[in-house]
């Protein structure tokens, strides 16, 4: 997924222009990383601050502060792994995104079967370099045809938070 969005800002050499700005993507691969959480139902073991809550049926995963994810639960499931990896500013496909990268995440569920995934993905003023938090928006990024697909975002400017949910693609 990515977060972008619409903003003038003032470079040197530019002046004032339009642009899309990027702040964090987070894909959907198959792509194990050295951040991975861990769920297993039934047994209640959980590492990385990982928790199944089962009223709802959801797998909450927390492994830093900068990306927290909730999976929706179709099925009961076992032997759950969980992968979320920050590649900072390096984009880690091929495709290019609209707009200007800040921070680029991935996600991935393996052994789950899953209705929707709800990403939290905060950021710092620092990060902004001035751009209007009202404008940023969170994409996924599409494998089978090397896309980004804008996912409605929800901006949290007191907290430095966005909020998105997609469904299993």
């Amino acid at each position: 997924m990515l977060i972008s969005g619409n903003m003038k800002q003032n470079r040197n050499d530019r002046g004032n222009h339009q642009a899309n700005y990027l702040i964090a993507v987070i894909l959907f691969t198959l792509v194990s990383f050295s951040s991975q959480a861990y769920g297993t139902d039934n047994i209640s073991s959980h590492e990385h601050n990982a928790s199944i809550n089962t009223t709802n049926s959801s797998l909450h995963i927390h492994p830093d502060t900068n990306l927290s994810a909730v999976f929706l639960l179709k099925d009961d499931a076992e032997q759950i792994q969980v992968n979320i990896g920050d590649f900072g500013t390096k984009n880690p496909v091929s495709s290019q995104p609209h707009g200007f990268p800040i921070r680029f995440f991935n996600a991935n569920a393996q052994n789950i079967s899953y209705e929707t995934i709800t990403i939290n993905a905060s950021y710092s003023e620092m990060e902004l370099n001035g751009t209007d938090e009202d404008k940023l928006l969170i994409y996924r990024h599409e494998h089978n045809n090397s896309t980004w697909i804008m996912l409605p975002t929800k901006v949290n400017k007191e907290g430095n938070t966005l909020e998105a949910t997609t469904d299993k693609k």
